[in-house]
């Protein structure tokens, strides 16, 4: 009897919410049981539920190229999310949702199936299993640039320099050059990798 008093409610607001939609252009809101990509499987999801007496259909999403098993459709969203409630509360479609575009090949033309007689119909054979969740698409990998390995002249030093009185780390620069006297030297900073190459003098040491 739930089921029945269910599918009567359901044929009369579905009856409404599609003549106003007819008169609109814009989103529509359709409450989905399951989405395929092979057009058999959504054939048989929706002949079961018509089976338990919903006005089902179902229609390709041309961007996607799925096909929606949906058993509602309305161009107000309320009506559409207000089915939807009802729908898990009260069937075995608990994972139900709302998919909120355009479905059909031709700006929402859908593809209907015929109205299902009162003859009992036998369950079709299922050779693969009804996909009820609604199909995820992982976003791109994000492209890692390789790492460019450095390649020293000499050796990488890190200079730090420490205040003897504090004990605390300073910043500054370090000069080298090759002799006591000479007027020309290499700086570096405290705190920075450096590549430092070799002292070309007799000694193989800096001052």
């Amino acid at each position: 009897m739930r089921v029945f008093a269910f599918s009567l409610w359901m044929v009369g607001l579905s009856a409404l919410c599609n003549s106003v939609a007819a008169q609109a252009v814009g989103e529509e809101y359709y409450v989905t049981i399951g989405v395929f990509g092979v057009q058999n499987n959504a054939l048989r999801l929706t002949a079961k539920a018509n089976q338990l007496g919903f006005n089902s259909q179902y229609a390709i999403n041309p961007l996607l190229k799925l096909y929606y098993v949906y058993v509602f459709q309305s161009d107000d969203k309320r009506k559409a999310y207000a089915f939807l409630i009802k729908l898990r509360a009260e069937t075995q479609f608990k994972d139900a949702w709302v998919f909120t575009g355009k479905l059909g090949e031709d700006q929402g033309q859908v593809v209907k199936e015929p109205t299902v007689t009162t003859e009992p119909v036998k369950e079709p054979v299922i050779t693969e299993p009804v996909i009820t969740e609604p199909v995820k698409i992982d976003p791109p990998k994000e492209i890692k640039q390789p790492v460019v390995k450095r390649v020293a002249k000499g050796k990488f030093f890190l200079f730090k320099f420490i205040n003897e009185e504090t004990g605390n780390e300073v910043r500054g620069e370090i000069h080298l050059s090759e002799s006591k006297t000479a007027t020309q030297y290499q700086a570096f900073k405290a705190d920075e990798v450096v590549d430092v190459t070799p002292p070309r003098n007799a000694d193989g040491a800096y001052f």
